[in-house]
């Protein structure tokens, strides 16, 4: 990095630029290359300059997960930024629409995702607002969330958009339910069950390993694995298999009476 001064001149141009505010204020110097071969030996010249954002021209969703899951209610910071990437504050408070939640998504201003919000505020003299997402079921995944300028209101800002592309799954499951099967019977009928795993939401979602569940009735009525009702269950268990949600089997019951079917984990299959 040389510049000359000519000969029977003293001075000589020459352009800076600094792309971040990292270490600013930085000190310009000008030193003498005496290894050139003339005669002359001057002191150093400095100057002090100070490096400032330009002033923001795009906004960024700058934090939160790539991946969510449907109980998540999951953390998102949009930031204002210059146009080479600097968070960059605004001069006056500026308002931002959400929008991309996708089917069952919603945003929210507080960390329980219970207070719905559309519109997000970035404060005056700030450069980032944070906001909250939760999407309760997997339709349309991936979505993207974008925050956009709201131009109308009355600030001399336009800022680009900015996104964040979101893949949601469905949580792990923590419960079982009975999802299929008729709630009144006779005492000849053999009637066909469902047990589905499902995640807090409710939704149904796979088991990682193969999974065993008890029947039970509290009375006297068997479980079975035929549409016949001939061949009980073993231990009247039944398994739902690594990488699906649900399983089926067959209730008869040949006195009357109301019972009430469950299905509970079997701890002890690891």
């Amino acid at each position: 990095s040389i510049i000359t001064i000519a000969v029977a001149t003293n001075s000589k141009d020459f352009y800076y630029k600094k792309t971040t505010i990292a270490g600013s204020p930085v000190t310009l110097t000008a030193t003498d290359a005496p290894s050139q071969g003339d005669n002359l030996s001057v002191a150093n010249g400095t100057k002090s300059v100070t490096v400032n954002t330009a002033p923001p021209d795009r906004l960024d969703i700058t934090a939160g997960p790539a991946s969510v899951t449907t109980v998540a209610c999951s953390l998102y910071t949009v930031t204002t930024k210059d146009s080479l990437g600097n968070p960059s504050s605004v001069t006056l408070a500026s308002d931002i629409n959400l929008t991309g939640a996708g089917d069952s998504g919603a945003f929210y201003s507080n960390s329980g995702c219970t207070t719905g919000i559309s519109i997000i505020t970035i404060a005056v003299a700030t450069n980032s607002k944070d906001f909250y997402y939760k999407k309760t079921t997997t339709a349309g995944s991936p979505v993207t969330l974008t925050a956009t300028d709201a131009p109308s209101q009355g600030d001399d800002l336009s800022f680009a958009n900015g996104t964040k592309a979101v893949t949601v799954n469905i949580a792990p499951p923590d419960r079982l339910d009975i999802t299929a099967g008729p709630a009144t019977v006779t005492t000849v009928n053999c009637s066909l069950y469902t047990v589905t795993t499902k995640d807090s939401d409710g939704i149904p979602s796979n088991v990682i390993a193969t999974s065993d569940v008890n029947l039970t009735d509290g009375s006297n009525g068997g479980f079975y694995s035929d549409a016949a009702c001939v061949n009980p269950l073993s231990g009247s268990k039944i398994s739902i298999p690594v990488s699906t949600n649900l399983s089926s089997f067959y209730y008869k019951k040949t006195t009357a009476g109301s019972v009430t079917l469950t299905a509970a984990d079997v701890p002890s299959q690891g």
